[in-house]
């Protein structure tokens, strides 16, 4: 003989019918069923992304950036126009953009190290 179990909604110690819990949790019938079902196969341990783990397409070498952090520095060093001990702010004449860092950046790894690839400029920026 089957029996349905029912699931009893409480909410701050007062028993609630299914559709009060849901606006009271902010929470949808999609939600509440999928959380069952990781409950009762999982038990009570945190969701986990499916996606969890995996390394992005688009990611760069370690190596990528290290030289653009390389060039940063040692561009910094030589336009830097700060005078004194302060090295958290860099300020640059107005002529300098960085866009025009940028380009800069992608002649240097041209000629540093032409096999491989370059930041654009939004990874870059």
């Amino acid at each position: 003989e089957r029996r349905r179990l029912r699931a009893q909604y409480v909410y701050q110690g007062r028993r609630v019918c299914l559709s009060a819990f849901l606006y009271l949790e902010n929470c949808t019938l999609y939600q509440l069923k999928r959380i069952r079902k990781h409950v009762m196969t999982h038990g009570v341990t945190p969701r986990v992304h499916g996606n969890h783990g995996k390394k992005p397409h688009n990611v760069f070498s370690l190596e990528t950036y290290r030289r653009a952090t390389d060039f940063l520095k040692g561009y910094i060093e030589q336009h830097n126009t700060t005078t004194g001990n302060c090295k958290s702010t860099v300020i640059f004449p107005p002529e300098i953009s960085r866009k025009t860092i940028h380009n800069l950046y992608q002649e240097y790894m041209k000629t540093c190290a032409p096999e491989e690839k370059t930041m654009g400029y939004s990874t870059f920026r």
